[in-house]
């Protein structure tokens, strides 16, 4: 495909330099890349990094030297040629970015929908708990010696009255022995 794209408007022995330097580019690329794939034992010639860059250095300035290979009637060729590839490619990847971005669009509005319509219910909770531990605490500092609802229930009831107090202080002494 190389050999049919740069032949014709390029001297052979141009068109021979620019085949070899992309062969070399690709083998030393391949070559790097297989080499940093593998585990560190393996055996047989290692390219480096510097190696692939030196390489395209000298593909680029194959580039530069031959001004005639880089024309916009060329790429617009190319271009029209393969637009088929690049019409399935770009319709390929399209699909999948408007797959990622609708999944992060619906994860976003579920997330807010669980936010808002549970949220109210969080709100509710909070607030019900604030109420109750408020009443808690002025309902405990009302009371004296005798929590204050055990003595409302003692002062109804006259006749049992004294025995509940005495049962409930009782009580009371027996948590006071078990805590200490």
């Amino acid at each position: 495909m190389l050999h049919s794209l740069i032949r014709d408007d390029i001297p052979p022995e141009k068109s021979e330099g620019i085949v070899q330097t992309v062969l070399e580019l690709w083998d030393r690329t391949y070559q790097y890349w297989i080499a940093s794939t593998l585990e560190k034992q393996s055996m047989g010639p290692k390219v480096t990094s510097t190696a692939v860059f030196d390489s395209w250095g000298r593909f680029v300035n194959g580039f530069q030297k031959t001004p005639e290979l880089i024309s916009i009637d060329r790429i617009k060729s190319l271009l029209m040629d393969n637009m088929a590839v690049l019409s399935s490619s770009f319709d390929s990847l399209w699909l999948i970015v408007k797959g990622n971005i609708s999944l992060l669009f619906y994860g976003v509005t579920t997330f807010f929908s669980v936010i808002i319509s549970h949220g109210a219910a969080l709100l509710g909770f909070f607030i019900n708990m604030i109420i109750f531990l408020t009443a808690l605490f002025y309902l405990l500092n009302s009371s004296r010696e005798l929590y204050k609802p055990v003595e409302i229930l003692t002062n109804m009831i006259p006749q049992y009255g004294n025995t509940l107090q005495l049962l409930w202080k009782q009580q009371q002494k027996r948590c006071l022995l078990l805590h200490l």
